[in-house]
């Protein structure tokens, strides 16, 4: 296309800054007929279709690959929920569309049933492009005090400003208070089947006299739970963070183990339930592995002929041969009742080689066994998709050096099970804590059962700092450091503070990052992308002494270069948030509200994005919450052009971040501000 027709083209369509409705094609009579008044139009329109749909053809032949994200999102906006329209608003158009419906919704986690009985809340989203197409604004924040000077930061914030609406809704089911039946359970757990953990939960001296129930109210907590969906297994499973403190104090905690359960699609426990061990399966010299390859069986049949098995090696048979003796008969069931018992404890043996029983606990290996604070705090759940689809936990336990690391856990591998990620060059900090998990492309293609691949962690939101850990030995290498730019020259340097664009460094690891192109329909192969949810951590900004909030971040990567281009700096869904009193929703103290995991992230078969999120409160209370539209939300930033197609270590890009971040920062304060006027202690 010529640059003159292209000018006509970007006219008359005005692409770069519309909103998208979808509307039902029995109710375009009156956007076609005013299209149809314009003759000219049409044949402008047509010209330019049948030119772009060219290039499109040009760009694409041959490889299968977009390269660039504007040309993908040419290809992902043809797909809506039915065999609708997409309508652009502002020049009164309607586009034709290809619909995209999943083949398969079995697998979900959330079927469209299950989510239509929701009641669903419009929430405004406001976020800001950290890499704005438009590039910096001249001069305009310079001199001005994020703290004071509101009204005009706002004025200039709103360039780098993206708002549009999703929708959220709260069910009913997840809400994991401290439950005494669930305590009691848990402590018989550790008593009956985990020696090595029993002398950190039993204090035998000064509970003696106490009741078990008196235990447990006074002694134990847990809060912080995370979960993913297993969608071979048809499950979720969770883990959680279960506390003892000897003293009823949650500020002298002896021991923190994660608890791991299994829930069904209503987040009903499943209890007594086995997974199988994700490495036995995928070895080729484990004899039971063989057995399963060689078979056409499930894997459930050739256990239920291996228990009978042990039935029939030890004599057990039904007694109905005695029937007419009496005492014959007696003898006989209660020799099968015996030999029950020992084949009972068999088969828990036998299984317990290959499975895992649920509920149960993490099985680790402590890093210290002296002192306070032991065994594995702030434990995170992931889903890892090769070579099999398998959880892995993230966890940060103390070691005999007096230092917190963070670990690795497998909890469906019998085998090499835990490791301690250490970086490389560098001595241990005190305290490691707050990585975020997200797994790139290129490293999990290369795993298999012996050569685990690597996990990627961000380490740092400010400066934006990324590790690459090797899941075989833990070792950590610093493969991005946002500090780069620190070194970067720009027009306007000397307006800055040096460190300027690193201000927002209250912003900590809350959730996982997924990939969205494990969402997407359509994958995107000109850059990496992933999203996830931070926490904002706030002080003295209005509400308490502490502020915490969930803050929504869409990172990029591409030849190495990592950046967060969008971020929503404060994501409450309007909550009235637990306060620290456990009791009220007032600003005394801290106030917290935590993102812990994305537990599923699926386009469903009507064309909505659904994404299921669980957060905490106060650290005391765990909730799920449903999101619809989240995905649409980021894709639409960029089908609308905002975004720069490439990052790249410059002058523009610290321009760029230096003003956003002041946008940012602002916004969180206000909203700080705001809801602590709202809730005052």
């Amino acid at each position: 296309m010529d640059d003159s027709n292209k000018k006509k083209f970007d006219d008359n369509i005005e692409t770069t800054s519309t909103t998208f409705d979808i509307i039902d094609p029995q109710n375009t009579t009156n956007t076609t007929s005013s299209t149809l008044k314009n003759k000219r139009f049409r044949k402008l329109l047509f010209l330019s279709t049948i030119i772009l749909l060219a290039l499109l053809l040009i760009t694409t032949t041959g490889k299968g690959k977009y390269n660039s994200t504007s040309a993908y999102l040419d290809k992902l906006f043809k797909f809506n929920s039915k065999n609708y329209y997409i309508k652009n608003v502002k020049t009164k158009y309607a586009l034709s569309t290809t619909p995209y419906t999943p083949k398969d919704v079995s697998h979900y986690a959330l079927t469209p049933e299950a989510y239509s009985r929701e009641k669903f809340h419009k929430y405004h989203m406001k976020g800001y492009i950290t890499d704005l197409q438009e590039g910096p604004i001249d001069n305009v924040f310079f001199g001005l005090n994020v703290d004071s000077d509101y009204n005009l930061i706002d004025k200039y914030c709103k360039q780098y400003e993206y708002s549009d609406k999703i929708e959220y809704s709260f069910p009913n089911d997840v809400n994991k208070k401290n439950d005494d039946d669930d305590f009691l359970e848990a402590r018989r757990d550790i008593i009956e089947h985990w020696p090595k953990y029993q002398k950190y939960f039993v204090d035998e001296a000064k509970e003696v006299s106490m009741s078990e129930l008196d235990i447990v109210q006074q002694k134990w907590f847990k809060f912080g739970t995370s979960a993913v969906w297993l969608s071979d297994e048809q499950c979720y499973l969770s883990v959680t963070r279960y506390m003892y403190a000897p003293e009823g104090n949650l500020k002298r905690v002896k021991i923190s183990l994660g608890r791991l359960q299994l829930f069904d699609k209503n987040w009903n426990e499943i209890k007594g339930r086995r997974l199988y061990y994700k490495d036995l399966l995928m070895s080729t010299d484990d004899g039971f592995a063989n057995i399963f390859k060689e078979s056409d069986n499930k894997i459930e049949s050739i256990v239920e002929q291996s228990l009978k098995e042990i039935d029939a090696e030890l004599g057990i048979k039904e007694c109905t041969q005695q029937e007419s003796a009496p005492i014959e008969y007696d003898n006989c069931i209660d020799e099968m009742n015996k030999l029950r018992l020992i084949s009972q404890k068999r088969k828990e043996d036998f299984l317990n080689k290959y499975s895992v029983k649920f509920p149960t606990f993490m099985d680790i290996e402590l890093g210290s066994d002296s002192g306070l604070y032991l065994g594995s705090e702030d434990p995170r759940i992931v889903l890892k998709q090769q070579p099999v689809k398998e959880p892995y936990i993230i966890f940060n336990m103390v070691q005999k050096d007096g230092n917190r690391y963070i670990h690795g856990y497998y909890p469906l591998r019998k085998f090499d099970k835990q490791v301690t990620f250490t970086i490389g060059g560098r001595s241990p900090n005190r305290m490691e804590k707050n990585w975020t998990p997200f797994f790139h492309l290129e490293d999990e293609t290369k795993s298999n059962t012996m050569y685990k691949g690597f996990i990627r962690f961000v380490y740092s939101y400010r400066p934006l700092q990324i590790l690459k850990c090797s899941l075989l030995d833990g070792d950590c290498q610093l493969v991005y450091d946002g500090n780069l730019l620190l070194n970067v020259d720009d027009n306007n340097v000397e307006h800055y503070e040096k460190n300027d664009f690193n201000k927002l460094d209250n912003m900590r690891g809350g959730s996982q990052l997924i990939n969205l192109n494990s969402i997407l329909p359509i994958k995107v192969e000109y850059k990496n992308l992933w999203a996830g949810f931070a926490k904002l951590h706030l002080k003295d900004c209005g509400c308490g002494e502490r502020y915490y909030r969930p803050v929504l971040i869409v990172m990029s990567e591409h030849n190495g270069i990592y950046n967060e281009e969008m971020i929503v700096p404060v994501v409450d869904f309007d909550m009235d948030v637990l306060g620290w009193d456990r009791k009220t929703t007032k600003c005394g103290g801290y106030n917290v509200l935590n993102p812990n995991s994305i537990t599923s992230w699926e386009i469903q078969q009507d064309g909505e994005d659904i994404l299921q999120l669980l957060i905490s409160e106060a650290d005391f209370i765990s909730r799920r919450i449903i999101l619809k539209n989240v995905l649409k939300y980021i894709m639409s930033a960029y089908s609308r052009h905002l975004i720069r197609e490439d990052y790249q270590i410059d002058g523009t890009s610290k321009q760029l971040l230096q003003q956003s971040l002041y946008c940012i920062i602002r916004e969180g304060k206000s909203k700080c501000k705001s809801y602590g006027e709202s809730h005052k202690d």
